[in-house]
């Protein structure tokens, strides 16, 4: 089994604010106990790194997705993203914002 870093340091980089999607999610996930982390750093590259917006276990990358996902300029370097993670046997899970926001707590 390939083993992804999450333990690389990193210069003038923080993860980007979660957006209201992502709090509501992280909300509905702890209402249920469910352990998660999020700001995960994970490393697929020497030099490319990518920050899921939850990382549930140690397998399971969660993403929680607007329109921007839709244009043709974002579905290549998501695609490219997506397999450079399964290859590390992680999985992932996408969620459109809009049906984030229809979940009750």
């Amino acid at each position: 089994m390939k083993q992804y870093r999450t333990d690389r340091p990193y210069n003038d980089f923080t993860a980007p604010p979660p957006t209201y999607s992502e709090r509501k999610l992280r909300s509905i996930l702890r209402s249920k106990k469910v352990a998660f982390k999020d700001s995960q750093i994970i490393w697929y590259t020497g030099c490319d790194r990518y920050t899921p917006d939850l990382l549930v276990g140690k397998r399971l990358v969660v993403e929680v997705d607007g329109k921007v996902h839709d244009k043709d300029f974002q579905k290549t370097p998501d695609r490219i993203r997506q397999r450079a993670l399964e290859h590390y046997e992680l999985k992932m899970k996408k969620f459109r914002n809009h049906l984030t926001l229809l979940q009750k707590e």
